[in-house]
């Protein structure tokens, strides 16, 4: 018999009737509904416990007919329907859960450690409950995460394997199975972006072709740049539409023999005319007698609010509004000679700036030095020089990038943006340095192409720094605020820029750079090939970048 218990552990159980549902989904929070004569308040700890997965929750709804209370209770997930707008830099991902789950007063004895190391993650609005299914889709190895019956945030390891359950004629009844073809498909191409004339895989299954005629369907992503990883994408979705689609629901008796059955399992299941299928659980409904199973033949996709994705950069309008505000202002405290290749050892002046940082949106960042060690923690030297700066300070949360104190440039050379100087209004101070105080890239690169080109815009890219690391690390925006990255992001980042030009360019893999793999642009420039190179060609110009006319053996 099914019993149900209010508080936190199995002390107090309480009546209820005989209609109650218990509803588990795969991807949704277990629901319970019941009724009793019992007034419960909002809020209250409730648990079943009986033939079947334990439920625990909190009342969230009530209603009174007369007496006698019906009740829906949600698992304890819905500690985690709050928003967040948090950022994290080099941390693990269960270092991320934990302070998730215990600002929600959530225990954390379920969380196990992860190994990835997560160089910056931002969450904007997201729900709490889609960060956690987010942080475990990060991890190289297959995580999981949900929160148990306790109240327990749980996050491991998916097992590869585990006792199933078969169904065979004569252990289930009200069987009702449906099989269609509507969405079959019989082929698969692979593209890397929807700009791309360059098919990198195609497959076409000659048996179902005769059968349901040619069925192809394309697959068209920017992050699949080789024909390994557009030959995995194409087997995996033909995998799961290249059949017949078959979903139904089979009851079964709630029985001690099932009480390890769950949503998000696989069983096998006997037809009528004695065929077997594989089947997936994607909901069981649970009353006192039976458990309704809903059937899919193949596993359904996890929502796509479960997948992390950076947040959009921010427009250019909306900082120079941010600008607006010239109330507080960053100013040396006595004339100095400029630090940036402009001015640098011009007549000293004393002028003051918007304490804004352009390349990373933030304000009150600005700390006045005479210099920084340029480590991840910074040592700034306050005495002994005449040339100073102002930085973006990253031991409180900025993006460490550096400007001249005397004219308020940043010091790349390559760069254009300056600081707003304090006084000046919002249009005045976007029209002086024009788009380039935005993080914005194709406004970026519709500035420089009008400036001097695509020569101007590699000229831009090959400003930034070199780092040493191996593959795509970093997303265009982040390259773009950086402005460090390796080969492959920075060739990544001035491809992007080409295209918003209408300049036709792609990625080169696979070329070399000293005994490390490397990665180019080629581009079509006023009708000639170029090989844009923004990091290393040339061993004599070491992590120089090479404007290069025509195609080398190093390209």
């Amino acid at each position: 018999m099914p019993k149900l218990y209010i508080g936190t552990t199995s002390a107090k159980s309480i009546p209820m009737s005989s209609d109650w549902t218990y509803k588990q989904h795969a991807y949704n929070a277990d629901i319970l509904t019941f009724k009793s004569h019992i007034s419960l308040k909002q809020g209250n700890d409730i648990r079943l416990t009986g033939n079947f997965r334990p439920f625990g929750g909190q009342v969230t709804d009530k209603n009174d007919n007369n007496g006698i209370y019906s009740y829906e209770v949600i698992d304890y997930t819905k500690l985690l329907f709050g928003k967040v707008n948090q950022s994290f830099t080099k941390k693990k991902g269960h270092q991320i859960l934990k302070t998730i789950l215990k600002s929600r007063n959530l225990r954390t004895g379920g969380v196990r450690k992860s190994t990835r190391i997560h160089k910056n993650l931002v969450f904007k609005n997201i729900q709490a409950i889609d960060v956690c299914h987010q942080l475990a889709t990060l991890e190289k190895d297959n995580y999981q995460f949900y929160v148990n019956h306790n109240g327990i945030g749980v996050f491991k390891k998916s097992k590869q394997s585990y006792n199933g359950f078969v169904f065979k004629k004569g252990t289930y009844s009200n069987s009702s199975i449906h099989e269609t073809t509507s969405n079959i498909i019989t082929g698969v191409k692979v593209y890397g972006n929807e700009e791309s004339k360059t098919l990198l895989y195609s497959y076409q299954n000659k048996k179902l072709s005769a059968q349901f005629g040619v069925i192809t369907e394309l697959i068209m992503d920017d992050k699949i740049n080789t024909k390994a990883k557009a030959k995995i994408a194409a087997k995996k979705l033909f995998k799961t539409k290249g059949r017949a689609t078959l979903e139904g629901t089979i009851k079964i008796p709630n029985i001690p023999d099932y009480k390890d059955i769950r949503a998000d399992q696989y069983c096998v299941f006997q037809d009528t005319h004695g065929k077997y299928h594989s089947f997936w659980i994607e909901e069981i409904i649970t009353t006192s007698a039976s458990h309704q199973l809903k059937l899919m033949s193949s596993k359904t996709l996890a929502p796509d609010n479960w997948t992390y994705t950076p947040p959009s950069p921010k427009t250019g309008k909306k900082e120079c509004n941010t600008n607006s505000n010239n109330s507080k202002a960053v100013t040396p405290p006595k004339k100095v000679v400029g630090s940036c290749g402009k001015c640098g050892y011009t007549p000293m002046a004393k002028n003051s700036f918007v304490n804004y940082c352009p390349l990373c949106g933030k304000k009150g960042k600005l700390k006045f030095n005479y210099g920084h060690t340029g480590k991840t923690k910074y040592k700034y030297i306050n005495q002994g020089k005449d040339y100073a700066q102002f930085t973006c300070d990253n031991n409180n949360g900025g993006c460490g990038a550096d400007y001249c104190s005397k004219c308020g440039k940043e010091k790349l050379n390559s760069s254009k943006t300056y600081l707003k100087k304090a006084g000046e209004n919002s249009a005045n101070s976007c029209k002086a340095t024009g788009n380039y105080n935005t993080n914005t890239i194709k406004g970026m690169a519709k500035t420089l192409y009008d400036q001097g080109g695509a020569k101007a815009i590699f000229n831009y890219v090959d400003g930034f720094k070199w780092k040493y690391e191996l593959g795509d690390q970093q997303s265009d925006e982040q390259v773009f605020k950086r402005k460090v990255a390796n080969c492959y992001d920075q060739s990544q980042l001035l491809v992007t820029m080409l295209k918003a030009v209408n300049v036709p360019a792609r990625l080169s893999n696979g070329t070399s750079c000293g005994i490390y793999p490397h990665n180019n642009v080629i581009a079509k420039v006023n009708g000639r090939t170029i090989v844009m190179d923004p990091t290393c060609s040339h061993p004599g110009n070491a992590r120089r970048g090479a404007w290069v006319q025509r195609i080398r053996r190093y390209a």
